[in-house]
């Protein structure tokens, strides 16, 4: 039943500058780039503004937008979604200036993390629009290194060091900073601050950035403090940090001891000395005579706390809890009773005005933060924003001196990756998170912890255009994470949107504390996987499919959901509103919920799988639902359609299948078919929750609403939650069949071992002895007499002879030396000199290894090139991979310049 409010500006605070991008995925085919937007392009709107609608998957995984024209001003580019206005790049904007590379009678952009469905330009006046000529989406290739090497950091190193394994860096940002393509860097134990970025990778070689065997290190964005502390009063110890005061993040400040969070002084107190408690905080519930001006507390609190805030679950008796919200500042206490400077803003629900959900009411759950004078309890710290000085009370009472201390920094991220075809592996990571914009990336091993730190404001909602720059996201295409413990966090744990990313065999705890976020929260995506998770103890949903978005095709399956909604009310381990899954399916997936939370008089409506109202093409199969503390098993919010609910089993909700109508009883295509429900109170029910008797109702009653069903049953269930009696195929495990795999597939605590470091790519030898090659060669189904030899059992060919014979097609180059360097110009027409396709050598020859600089489009890269009398020869495979054609070989050397490298 909760309402979201979408926010339509993107935060561009991490965007990155323009780089040099990686191949084409395998989800959009190579051959669909360059995606040209058809033309005319006359048709412009009022604004000057021009759009099209190529492929959703084509967007996301373009690294750039190409605009060709004649005498014309390109002023702005649009991506939108939902035919909405969702991100806007002005061209004279700071935000924008790494965004768009601007030449003569061409302006490329920067599609890295854009996530729209819509795309557009705008011209200055409307009469320049007919002077484009060529608009389109691109995927750049990232020439490969054929010298990868290993680089080694030990943050221990005495010296600054070179990167050798007998002299690592002692610098991560170094060791990165020198890293090139498909470069490996192992790092040794120890604590390295800052952001990092990689270099892209590329098919089968990506750059990785590794633990040493053994080792975990730690990769954190926040600041080291060393400060001097003295004692303020009693166990309560004061230190000036001015000195960085411009770095540290001062409206949400958080204090870190040993990578673990301690605790802002608030009321009342956390049950423990650090955030691990968080979710067994203990919230004071408002007394009578609150309202949104005023909180009446249920103890004598300290007076001198204005300025301080209250964070609450606001709302009405019966409708609060939906999130956290933040008041605004405390002006006055007076005994018992709190008086904020400014009347909280009332939000009420459009088709209801007397639910009011946003502002303060007797028996809301709330706690204070941000006063030097709730400061009593080990663990708990205060930062004067004002005399920049930072007041704490070790968890120990001791002297802080002692301890390894750091804050949380205005950089929201650990690592960043706008790259491709990078792999992270074995890193322990606080204090800010990870942001993936590129493609084919991997996240494995890691420890993600305290990724968000921050009170919920505007209800609390995660909206749309903070989403990109959130504290764990993915954004881009064909992602993996993998065998990760992901928690505690303030935030959602994972937030996603993109195409073919996948989230697998991870441990997620304790996200969204901050009262309003989510395990994951899933935005528009296409084909995402979410399998094979632990999830335990979420604020607020385990996945949350977010209100508004598109989505198509998505698999949430064989995960383990442990207590969602434990700080908030009317959500589940499932949820969403207001949005077209696509055909997105939850199957084999075991819910359990053994807590309720200390909820005050929130509604305390937990449901395991949950489509509100406006939901539709969502299907549900083969799920388990233990509901020991759960309101309704699977629940339906109509208007909703084409929803498909069968072979669950429900045990022991208060309903176990709950269809809430909300008047205009529009349940479309909404089938319920052969679940097993289990000692439940109910075993169906229908109505809605305010002022209604849920009673038992029969199928045909469902049906009466337009929704069918037949075969299911209620009955008992042995300890594999099989069916008992005629009723084998209801329910999620057949009679006689096996209970199906959930969960991750290792312990938390004990993530494997790294894999090993790749082998090293060998330095090609200076001079070797090679003879030409006898194989025939087909080029595009024609055989080609090429003059080709063989060097340790790889082909390779005059360059010019390459160039001379792709000349008109699609990889079509041109070569020249110039200065002294060998230039390869991509997408151009070859210049011939009339030293090609010359009769094929005979006889052994000495190759010599070519030094030469190589530049393709003016950019250093690394082939292995052989002079042979003279004339320079390039691996043939190389060259596929960098001009994206296809090779093959079974005695026959094949070249098909209509398929990408990768087929």
């Amino acid at each position: 039943m909760r309402k979201r409010i979408l926010s339509l500006a993107l935060t561009l605070a991490m965007l990155v500058a323009f780089v040099p991008f990686a191949t084409p995925t395998t989800a959009v085919a190579a051959s669909m780039f360059p995606y040209v937007l058809d033309g005319p392009y006359t048709n412009v709107d009022e604004w000057g503004w021009t759009f099209w609608n190529p492929p959703t998957a084509a967007i996301r995984q373009a690294d750039i937008m190409v605009v060709e024209y004649e005498g014309a001003r390109i002023s702005e580019y649009m991506f939108t979604r939902h035919s909405e206005t969702w991100v806007e790049f002005a061209s004279g904007d700071n935000s924008a200036k790494s965004r768009m590379k601007e030449e003569s009678g061409k302006i490329t952009f920067d599609m890295h993390g854009i996530d729209g469905d819509r795309v557009g330009f705008r011209v200055e006046k409307a009469s320049d629009a007919a002077k484009i000529k060529r608009v389109y989406l691109d995927v750049l290739p990232v020439a490969p290194n054929l010298s990868a090497k290993t680089i080694y950091v030990d943050a221990k190193n005495a010296n600054a060091g070179d990167g050798t394994q007998a002299n690592p860096y002692k610098s991560l940002a170094d060791a990165t900073k020198n890293a090139k393509t498909s470069d490996t860097i192992i790092v040794a134990d120890g604590t390295y601050y800052g952001t990092i970025t990689l270099p892209s990778g590329t098919d089968g070689k990506p750059t990785t950035l590794k633990a040493a065997p053994g080792a975990k290190p730690v990769i954190t964005p926040t600041v080291p403090l060393n400060a001097a502390w003295s004692v303020y009063k009693d166990n309560i110890y004061v230190a000036d940090i001015s000195s960085v005061s411009n770095v540290i993040q001062t409206d949400y400040p958080q204090l870190f001891s040993g990578g673990v969070s301690m605790i802002e002084a608030r009321y009342p107190n956390l049950p423990g000395s650090d955030m691990s408690s968080v979710m067994k905080q203990k919230r004071a519930v408002a007394q009578a005579g609150t309202n949104a001006s005023t909180i009446v507390v249920p103890d004598t609190i300290p007076s001198d706390i204005a300025g301080a805030s209250v964070v609450i679950w606001a709302g009405t008796e019966g409708l609060s809890g939906w999130h956290s919200i933040k008041t605004p500042p405390i002006k006055a206490v007076n005994g018992k009773t709190v008086t904020l400077e400014s009347p909280m803003k009332r939000a009420t629900w459009d088709e209801n005005p007397d639910w009011d959900y946003s502002t303060a009411h007797p028996g809301n759950p709330f706690y204070i933060v941000g006063a030097l004078a709730l400061l009593d309890a080990p663990g708990e710290y205060y930062y004067d924003k004002a005399s920049k000085k930072l007041y704490f009370y070790a968890p120990d009472g001791g002297d802080p001196s002692r301890l390894s201390l750091s804050m949380r920094s205005n950089n929201k991220h650990a690592i960043v990756l706008s790259a491709k075809y990078v792999t992270v592996d074995g890193f322990d990571i606080y204090g800010g998170g990870i942001n993936i914009m590129g493609g084919n990336n991997t996240i494995q091993n890691c420890s993600v912890r305290y990724a968000g730190y921050y009170y919920d404001g505007d209800m609390g909602n995660l909206n749309a255009d903070d989403a990109s720059s959130h504290d764990f996201s993915i954004q881009g295409y064909n992602n993996t994470v993998k065998k990760c413990e992901i928690g505690p966090t303030a935030s959602s744990g994972i937030t996603v949107s993109g195409v073919n990313n996948m989230i697998t065999d991870n441990h997620f705890h304790d996200c969204g504390y901050a009262g309003g976020y989510t395990t994951i929260t899933v935005f528009a995506s296409e084909y995402l996987e979410i399998s094979n998770n632990t999830m335990a103890n979420a604020g607020r949903a385990h996945i949350d499919f977010y209100s508004g978005e598109l989505f198509k095709q998505n698999v949430i399956k064989n995960n383990h959901f442990i207590n969602a909604m434990i700080l908030c009310s009317d959500g589940g381990s499932f949820y969403t509103s207001y949005s077209d899954g696509g055909g997105t399916e939850f199957h084999h997936n075991f819910i359990e919920q053994t807590v309720k939370g200390d909820q005050g008089n929130m509604m305390k409506l937990i449901i395991g799988f949950y489509m509100d109202g406006f939901s539709k093409n969502y299907t549900a199969h083969h799920n388990i639902i233990k509901a020991e503390n759960i309101t309704n098993g699977l629940q339906i919010n109509t208007p909703s359609e084409n929803a498909k609910i069968y072979n669950n089993t429900i045990i022991g909700a208060d309903v176990g299948i709950f269809v809430g109508f909300d008047g205009r009883n529009t349940a479309k295509d909404i089938i319920i078919n052969d679940n097993l429900l289990v000692n439940n109170k109910h075993a169906y029910a229908i109505g809605w929750l305010e002022g209604e008797t849920i009673a038992d109702f029969t199928n045909g009653r469902i049906a009466a609403n337009g929704v069918t069903s037949s075969g299911n049953t209620s009955g008992t269930v042995d300890a594999q939650y099989r069916p008992t009696g005629d009723t084998p195929n209801v329910g999620a495990i057949p009679k006689d069949g096996t209970m199906f795999s959930y969960g991750a597939s290792w312990k938390l605590g004990a993530a494997p071992a790294p894999a090993p470091a790749p082998t090293p790519t060998p330095t090609p030898a200076a001079t070797v002895t090679t003879s030409p090659t006898a194989n025939k060669v087909l080029v595009d189904g024609k055989e080609v007499a090429f003059d080709a030899y063989n060097i340790n059992d790889e082909n390779y060919f005059k360059l010019r002879d390459v160039a001379f014979v792709l000349n008109g097609t699609r990889v079509q180059f041109n070569a020249a030396l110039v200065d002294g360097a060998i230039n390869i110009y991509k997408n151009t027409a070859y210049e011939p000199n009339g030293s090609e396709m010359q009769s094929k050598g005979e006889g052994s020859k000495e190759a010599t290894l070519n030094k030469m600089k190589i530049l393709i489009d003016g950019v250093e890269t690394e082939l292995t090139a052989y002079l042979i009398d003279g004339n320079n020869y390039f691996k043939m495979r190389e060259l596929a991979q960098t001009f994206d054609f296809y090779p093959a070989y079974d005695g026959t050397i094949t070249i098909d310049t209509t398929k990408p490298y990768g087929g």
